[in-house]
């Protein structure tokens, strides 16, 4: 007896995958994506991450790494005709440390006119640094030196330590310089012989003596008050005279230097003469 049976062998499913990254810091996250032209015909399937851990998604999964080390992935496939396939990568992926920023400055606050700061990187794990000094100037060196403007107030300095796997750790902090420059402008007086308040008196701190100017005007914008002597008080006289001024919000402009910075200050405000 002869008889004619029809074979049928099915195509082979490739079980072939692509990582959408294989390097990069911790936690690393990787999807993969089989190659298979036909992922329909996978019945099941088994993902081996090389940690532990696995996953039964069909074609397309993803993972997070959490610890460094270099780890192989494998796929396994059973089609739904029972045929299995599997594909393994050898140490497909790596995850890197991260690098430990840090540093310190000297001083961390100073009086003007002393303006420079020293840095020293206690970074561990980095070979590239890159300093930001309130965004007023950059360096890539390791251990910098920086001089501020000086100006009194807090200054943000920030490091970011790089290592060779291109991981990024930062840290920040501020410096301060202290302007020892200060005047006191009282916004009211009442000059009528009481003993208390009666006369409009500036106290400054670290004013150059020699360039010292106030200017007080009244509301018509005539120049009622004006001195060069920061000892020099106003008892309410119009420019000077034996006429005084009545009730009334005058406006002044004082013009000042700080002795220790030669930096210049200028403020503007109002006074009240009570009476």
């Amino acid at each position: 007896v002869q008889a004619c049976v029809d074979l049928f062998v099915p195509e082979d499913v490739d079980p072939a995958f692509e990582a959408n990254v294989i390097s990069g810091c911790f936690p690393l996250e990787v999807v993969f994506e089989g190659v298979a032209s036909d992922p329909g015909s996978i019945a099941t399937a088994e993902w081996q991450f090389g940690d532990g851990m696995t996953s039964s998604d069909v074609d397309s999964t993803s993972h997070s790494y959490g610890e460094i080390g270099f780890y192989t992935v494998t796929y396994s496939i059973v089609t739904e005709y029972g045929c299995e396939f599997e594909f393994t990568e050898d140490s497909l992926i790596r995850v890197n440390p991260w690098p430990s920023a840090e540093f310190a400055a000297d001083p961390w606050e100073q009086m003007l006119p002393g303006n420079r700061v020293e840095f020293t990187n206690y970074s561990l794990g980095a070979i590239q640094y890159q300093w930001d000094f309130a965004g007023l100037e950059t360096s890539s060196e390791f251990e910098p030196e920086f001089y501020f403007p000086e100006s009194g107030g807090e200054y943000p300095v920030e490091l970011v330590a790089i290592n060779e796997w291109g991981c990024k750790d930062s840290v920040a902090y501020y410096i301060w310089l202290i302007d020892d420059f200060a005047l006191y402008v009282p916004n009211a007086f009442s000059p009528d012989n009481d003993g208390q308040n009666d006369a409009w008196q500036i106290i400054g701190q670290d004013v150059d003596p020699l360039q010292y100017h106030v200017r007080v005007w009244d509301r018509w914008g005539q120049l009622v008050f004006e001195s060069r002597d920061l000892q020099e008080v106003w008892v309410g006289d119009f420019q000077g005279g034996t006429h005084y001024v009545q009730t009334e919000t005058f406006g002044y402009t004082i013009e000042a230097r700080s002795l220790s910075t030669a930096a210049e200050h200028t403020i503007c405000g109002y006074v009240t003469v009570v009476r």
